[in-house]
């Protein structure tokens, strides 16, 4: 009888296993992330040079961010045109991430309308790392990591005091050390396996 449950045990895990496989998205590109991490950080270093004007630097961060989602839709398009399957279905995955987004969406507006623009940095990485966490089903495991350090320094760019919407290099350091880790895991899971 025990022998039976254990092969039930172990069988139940085979097939989760096999439907998590099925879930990942293999668009999610290991360049993508970096390029979106190294075009954030240049744009940041760019902005230290410039003057303190609200509409300048919130313009170029939505830029950086706008970049950053082209490079990783360009390579989810990618995968799914070369995909032999070409089945609508396995986007379906990518809609996890919807509610974060909105909700980021919404917090932004809040802050914007308030005029609390200083919140605005750790608001993003730390709404950035809880949108990981929604991907975490079709997304390699480690990156849960990278997302808990998007967390931690989000929540500290929001309490430590003296940090300005116009020193934006800290939180470009965070988004290229972030995206580089996330781009190395990207890589070695997609040649390793993990």
């Amino acid at each position: 009888m025990e022998h039976n449950i254990k092969d039930t045990i172990n069988q139940i895990q085979n097939i989760r296993s096999q439907i998590v496989l099925n879930q990942r998205i293999e668009g999610v590109s290991a360049p993508a992330r970096f390029a979106g991490g190294i075009s954030t950080f240049l744009i940041c270093l760019y902005l230290m040079s410039c003057e303190h004007s609200f509409i300048l630097h919130f313009s170029y961060w939505m830029l950086a961010i706008s970049l950053g989602a082209l490079f990783n839709a360009v390579a989810v398009l990618r995968w799914f045109i070369k995909d032999t399957e070409r089945d609508w279905n396995r986007l379906i995955p990518l809609s996890t991430c919807l509610p974060s987004l909105l909700l980021a969406a919404g917090i932004s507006i809040a802050l914007l309308r308030n005029g609390s623009y200083d919140m605005l940095f750790g608001s993003w990485i730390a709404l950035y790392g809880m949108l990981g966490f929604s991907s975490r089903h079709f997304l390699p495991r480690q990156l849960f990591y990278v997302n808990v350090s998007y967390l931690i320094a989000g929540v500290s760019l929001l309490i430590i005091p003296g940090i300005s919407f116009y020193h934006s290099i800290v939180p470009g350091s965070i988004i290229l050390i972030g995206e580089t880790a996330t781009a190395i895991i990207l890589h070695l899971d997609k040649t390793r396996k993990l």
